[in-house]
């Protein structure tokens, strides 16, 4: 566990060594309707994935793809009609400046919550996320890079769980050394 800090934590840092901008310099450069579209992203996928992990009873993956979807399409048709969300909460007397504090908090807040309930899986959501968040910002290629080492990592990790990343074959326990060599005289 302290491992998967420690490596966040340089895979931050290495960023500012990387990119020729800074982290400041990389959210100035995001404006606000795209930071507002994707927190109504995260919260629609958060309520709708909710809901639906109760009508298909736990089953994640139809749970996770329908609620992509489904919060994609929602931040797509809000798009598409020019619709002004900044002077919508505007007119209901939320100023502009609450923006600035309470969206990033929504945005961690919606990341923490896909690390919690997916863990590793997280890291392709996050990817994914970076990947089509580089569309929209002019740091496409830094968010490209980030987007395609967090999907790397996963798979890194999902080769390394399967055991394709060892030399010897994966060690098996008594039960399972019965079950393969069963005529070998393993249950002895």
């Amino acid at each position: 566990m302290k491992r998967d800090w420690l490596f966040g934590f340089i895979l931050l840092c290495a960023i500012n060594f990387v990119s020729s901008l800074g982290v400041n310099d990389l959210l100035s450069q995001i404006d606000e309707p795209t930071v507002i579209f994707l927190a109504v992203f995260l919260i629609a996928f958060a309520l709708i994935f909710f809901a639906l992990n109760k009508v298909f009873k736990g089953n994640t993956s139809i749970s996770g793809i329908i609620s992509v979807a489904l919060s994609f399409l929602i931040v797509y048709g809000i798009n598409k009609s020019q619709f002004d969300v900044e002077g919508f909460f505007f007119d209901l007397g939320v100023p502009s400046s609450l923006f600035a504090t309470i969206i990033p908090i929504i945005v961690v807040a919606g990341i923490i919550f896909l690390v919690i309930k997916f863990k590793k899986d997280s890291l392709y959501i996050i990817g994914g996320l970076f990947l089509v968040a580089s569309l929209f910002v002019y740091a496409k290629t830094l968010m490209l890079t980030i987007g395609i080492i967090l999907i790397g990592i996963r798979l890194f990790l999902w080769a390394s769980d399967k055991g394709y990343l060892k030399n010897n074959p994966r060690a098996m326990s008594h039960a399972e050394a019965v079950k393969h060599y069963k005529n070998a005289g393993a249950d002895v």
